[in-house]
């Protein structure tokens, strides 16, 4: 009975100095030490894993403090790093400062400031949680690694073979592997695929697909109708267009009947060879160029090429060409 009444008069507040828990404060380096070392004077890891120097308050006593974490393993670990004047709880083991102090958590005052927005969302609103890391942050894993939504499906994987996929909440996919980079929607009825093993592209469309393959050849197919046009201004970039080729030939088959338009009767020989002087082209292209709507062509440096063409003897059986050179625009 006594021994109890002295246990719980030796309990009282103010009794027991000793501290079970303290606030500390994260020291700076000194000329002989950092203050948070990761190991000994022979470059080993120290035996207790890190220390950090903390200066512990209200008693001002420095003591060297192990870090509690949620991650502790075999060549596992879990590091956010220390600054000087950083605030963290410390744990005193049996109330002594010899027996091994921890640092059990850390906390946000005005030399460390809480963040007020994080991803452009206000933090005072209190809806949503967060974890926000300034310093550059890294997570490895040794085996399979998933972020998943579970409202949606979507997910992140990274599985222990080196495979990366990225799922959004319709099953459509994005994966990159050692032997292929694909991006398919779900069902692979369209997609793209890069064989890294075989060297193939591979595109797909619902009703078509394209193969590009340097060794087996590539190749096209389609069960729609196929169309092949350029694009670009043919007055600026030399370019030719589909609408730009109806367009001059409005413009030829007007120029012909302004030309024409005098004769009574049909257009024979005489008339058409004189269309094909050389000195009369360019007032024919270019009064077609016009009609289309597009810039005039250059025409003194490609003459000499017409004339040579139109000089070329005409081949039993094949028709007489024109120097391509001189239908060239600037």
């Amino acid at each position: 009975m006594v021994s109890g009444a002295i246990r719980e008069l030796a309990s009282g507040p103010g009794t027991d100095t000793r501290q079970w828990t303290s606030y500390g404060i994260v020291e700076p380096d000194t000329a002989g030490q950092h203050s948070v070392r990761f190991n000994d004077e022979n470059g080993s890891p120290l035996a207790h894993g890190v220390l950090v120097d903390v200066k512990l308050q209200p008693s001002g006593i420095t003591v060297p403090c192990r870090v509690m974490s949620q991650c502790a393993g075999n060549g596992e670990g879990e590091w956010h790093p220390f600054v000087p004047g950083d605030e963290v709880m410390v744990l005193i083991p049996e109330g002594d400062e010899r027996a091994g102090c921890a640092i059990i958590g850390r906390f946000n005052q005005s030399h460390d400031v809480f963040p007020t927005t994080v991803g452009g969302q206000d933090v005072t609103t209190n809806t949503f949680g967060f974890k926000r890391h300034v310093a550059p942050f890294i997570v490895e894993v040794g085996q399979g690694y998933v972020i998943r939504s579970f409202m949606t499906n979507a997910a992140f994987t990274i599985d222990n073979q080196g495979q990366v996929f990225i799922t959004d909440g319709e099953s459509n996919l994005l994966a990159m592997t050692p032997h292929a980079i694909s991006l398919m929607t779900v069902g692979e009825t369209n997609g793209f695929q890069v064989d890294l093993e075989k060297t193939i592209t591979f595109v797909k469309s619902t009703t078509a697909s394209l193969t590009l393959d340097d060794t087996n050849g590539s190749k096209w197919q389609s069960k729609g109708t196929l169309s092949i046009s350029a694009s670009g201004n043919p007055g600026l970039n030399n370019v030719a267009t589909v609408q730009g080729n109806v367009q001059f030939m409005v413009g030829v088959l007007t120029m012909f009947g302004t030309l024409f338009a005098g004769l009574a009767g049909p257009v024979v020989g005489a008339e058409l060879a004189a269309l094909f002087n050389p000195a009369a082209l360019p007032a024919i292209i270019n009064g077609a160029l016009a009609l289309a709507g597009t810039p005039a062509c250059s025409f003194t440096p490609y003459l000499g090429g017409i004339t040579a063409g139109l000089s070329v003897p005409k081949v039993p059986g094949v028709n007489a060409g024109i120097g391509s050179a001189g239908f060239m625009c600037d």
